[in-house]
């Protein structure tokens, strides 16, 4: 039989720094692909040099991305604390703060649960500096169908190109 070429994960990072240590160790080397679920960073750590090639998805873009919102992410950490590392659930934390913050500037009233939500719903389409336009509406509560793709790369996190896919498998 063929071997895989790719296998996709999902999962925290110990568990799958240690499924591909071992299979890395046994020969079985296809494209490992996770989800941002794993937390890149600490996965990559765990990983060490056995992370190499490991594509990671991400829901925001790299936190070292040139885009506005990302710009305004590391200059609200570095004011916050300069000490702070940026990483991607904290840049994923600092969007939905921003959504939330823009959609209740729009409740008309008194700030009830009810009232924040119809406000968050009734955002309709908007730019909040991602590189993508946002939505959100009762029919699409998901305000961003965007992946940004990373891989591991001499231990550090790098942004990737999906058309450099077939290069891998």
């Amino acid at each position: 039989p063929n071997p895989a070429r790719a296998v996709i994960m999902v999962g925290a990072y110990a568990p799958c720094a240690e499924f591909i240590k071992c299979a890395r160790a046994c020969g079985f080397d296809p494209l490992f692909l996770i989800v941002s679920f794993v937390g890149a960073s600490p996965l990559a750590k765990a990983l060490g040099s056995a992370g190499e090639g490991v594509i990671v998805t991400q829901v925001v873009p790299h936190f070292e991305s040139d885009l506005p919102i990302v710009k305004q992410y590391r200059a609200a950490l570095g004011a916050h604390d300069p000490k702070l590392e940026p990483s991607f659930g904290s840049l994923e934390g600092y969007v939905a703060g921003r959504i939330f913050c823009r959609a209740i500037a729009n409740v008309a009233g008194p700030l009830t649960r009810e009232n924040i939500v119809d406000a968050l719903l009734g955002l309709g389409r908007f730019d909040i500096g991602l590189g993508v336009e946002l939505s959100l509406s009762p029919k699409d509560p998901q305000a961003c169908h965007q992946v940004w793709p990373t891989i591991l790369q001499g231990g550090k996190i790098v942004p990737f190109d999906w058309t450099h896919l077939s290069e891998r498998v």
